[in-house]
């Protein structure tokens, strides 16, 4: 019922055909033994034959300016979201090293997606950032940097007094 009321409006496009309910579930679900790899070589796909249409509808001539700015933004946002999966698909193809279960069932463990909507306002682009999960690594990263966390947090609460205090 949910479904039919969400995409109702859809039934009027003549073209593409509506989606049913049984081929919405049928390509959201993924499929058992399916690899991690497998859909991400389908959203790899699915990118690519965007930036080809994106491609096509910013070459006409009848365009107005805000609808090729809109497709620049467009092709922009795909490009990124498609180097964001390359770079996905060679994190899962590197395991940390001895780890023979991760071999097996590859995850991103130390990393992040970022979602950003500068770009775009609808669709964000995406990236891949890596992160340290435990507290005394990330201190360890500031102090081989140069910075120790205790000279961070000196500075962080003068920053605060001077922008707490009236000029």
């Amino acid at each position: 019922l949910n479904f039919r009321h969400r995409f109702s409006v859809f039934r009027k496009v003549p073209q593409p055909v509506p989606l049913s309910y049984e081929d919405y579930k049928m390509h959201s679900e993924l499929k058992a033994g399916m690899s991690p790899q497998q859909p991400l070589m389908i959203a790899a796909e699915a990118l690519d034959s965007a930036k080809i249409l994106i491609t096509e509808a910013s070459r006409r001539t009848s365009l107005l300016p805000a609808e090729l700015l809109h497709c620049r933004q467009l092709l922009k946002v795909a490009i990124a979201n498609r180097v964001f999966l390359l770079m996905v698909q060679k994190a899962l193809q590197k395991p940390p090293p001895g780890d023979v279960k991760s071999r097996n069932n590859p995850t991103l463990t130390g990393y992040a997606v970022d979602f950003d909507f500068t770009a775009q306002a609808n669709f964000p682009t995406m990236k891949l950032v890596k992160t340290d999960s435990t507290p005394a690594a990330a201190a360890s990263a500031a102090d081989k940097k140069g910075v120790s966390s205790e000279k961070k947090a000196t500075a962080n609460d003068k920053k605060k007094k001077a922008m707490a205090t009236p000029s």
